[in-house]
């Protein structure tokens, strides 16, 4: 016999006695018949007829204390745009607070993606103006940002948030992972800043895979995706933005700038998906020697990089706790979802499989 269960928190409504406790809703899929039962709310895990049922319990059972560290470190407003983008390489991160040490305040997040739209907007002034540049700077990006900009000098203020895609936000020092879970699954953010409600300062930082890789070591924990499919419930099935590989390199992140996503995938002339570049490949300006990105084909980019080839992909059935360890293991943020010709029909990412458990975990089949 197959039921349905769904856990409800007990209201403050009902007698005192009921208040640490979890009202049980049980109905057949068979028959149609139903049941209630009352279980400890202190419990996450339950097990009914030899199944074990894992609640919402869980994630309020757990604060974002058994979440991982990132290395914590801000960047000054007053920190020049490309010395700001070398902090974040040298800490291998993507993103770091802007701290106003004038306004004792954080004004936002340099991420990668800013410093994507910094650097195309930097290249097209320069197409635009005509400018000429020496030839000794033709090959070096680096060295073509800073030249443009050695008569008006910009901080990491002028950079902060020009994305508008990574907001600075914040999570109490004692939210759980159900917190955690909702603000990444709304939110959209990559990463959580945990700040001291004294000093003001961040004294720690959660990620989404800091999250999904916690989730992933308790096997109760994702056990709400049940056997739910990609397909099933119509998850990441969009109209993928791609660039073709033959493109040049610079058309890659322009794209991405125009659509607003932080990764594209990258087909041959037959649609076929045969790589993929992201906003954090910027990187390869200060770790490829004598990077340029004119001159490069999309290609050619990928093999400099060391990425021909490296694309994460999941087919349409695809079980979705299936494609959380995937992610997981690759510690990617995003899969693409192909067909049986391997074109891109869709991308699953963190938040969304994030958004599914939340919804899910409250209701299991079995």
């Amino acid at each position: 016999m197959r039921y349905c269960i769904e856990l409800y928190t007990v209201s403050s409504r009902i007698e005192a006695r009921f208040q640490q406790y979890y009202l049980v809703y049980l109905k057949c899929n068979s028959c149609s018949c139903f049941m209630f039962r009352i279980l400890p709310l202190s419990k996450s895990t339950y097990t009914m007829s030899g199944i074990r049922v894992t609640g919402i319990g869980f994630f309020k059972d757990k604060t974002i204390e058994v979440l991982p560290d990132c290395e914590v470190f801000e960047i000054s407003s007053s920190l020049g745009t490309v010395r700001a983008f070398h902090e974040l390489v040298k800490h291998g991160v993507h993103s770091a607070p802007v701290y106003d040490s004038a306004e004792s305040r954080y004004i936002g997040v340099f991420d990668m993606a800013d410093m994507l739209v910094y650097v195309l907007s930097t290249l097209h002034r320069t197409s635009e103006t005509d400018e000429v540049l020496p030839d000794e700077l033709t090959t070096n990006l680096i060295d073509i940002l800073a030249w443009v900009n050695r008569l008006v000098p910009d901080s990491a203020t002028d950079v902060t948030n020009l994305s508008k895609r990574n907001p600075f936000v914040t999570i109490n020092a004692d939210a759980t992972l159900l917190d955690a879970m909702v603000q990444f699954g709304q939110k959209g953010v990559k990463r959580l800043a945990v700040v001291d409600s004294v000093s003001g300062k961040v004294t720690k930082y959660i990620t989404q895979s800091g999250l999904g890789r916690v989730l992933q070591e308790h096997e109760d924990a994702v056990s709400g995706f049940g056997t739910e499919t990609i397909h099933s419930k119509k998850l990441g099935f969009i109209d993928v933005k791609t660039v073709n590989q033959d493109a040049p390199a610079v058309r890659a992140f322009e794209l991405m700038e125009k659509f607003k996503v932080g990764g594209i995938g990258v087909v041959n002339s037959s649609g076929v998906l045969v790589g993929s570049l992201s906003d954090t490949d910027l990187r390869a300006m200060f770790e490829v020697p004598n990077f340029r990105l004119y001159g490069l084909t999309v290609s050619q980019l990928l093999a400099k990089l060391g990425h021909t080839g490296r694309v994460f992909t999941v087919p349409p059935t695809a079980q979705l706790r299936d494609a959380f360890a995937q992610l997981n293991e690759h510690r990617v943020h995003r899969l693409y979802i192909i067909d049986e010709q391997g074109k891109p029909i869709g991308v699953v990412t963190y938040k969304q499989l994030l958004q599914q458990l939340h919804a899910l975990v409250k209701r299991v089949e079995f």
